[in-house]
């Protein structure tokens, strides 16, 4: 969701972050309709485009002294 919300508020289309992430237009697709989950290269880069990444699964402590 968050991806998404992202895209729209900064006018990215599905290929815009493609590019941005050096994968294609079709992956990301799959990973925004949750057929193929995120890679954690995909969500660093994501992270560092300024999409506010959320790991509940992981706790507060999966960024735990990251710089960002």
């Amino acid at each position: 969701r968050e991806v998404r919300r992202w895209m729209q508020a900064e006018r990215y289309t599905q290929a815009d972050v493609a590019e941005r992430l050096g994968i294609t237009q079709s992956k990301v697709s799959a990973r925004l309709r949750g057929t193929t989950r995120w890679s954690l290269d995909d969500l660093d880069k994501l992270w560092d485009l300024g999409v506010p990444i959320d790991l509940p699964a992981y706790g507060e402590a999966a960024m735990a002294g990251a710089d960002r």
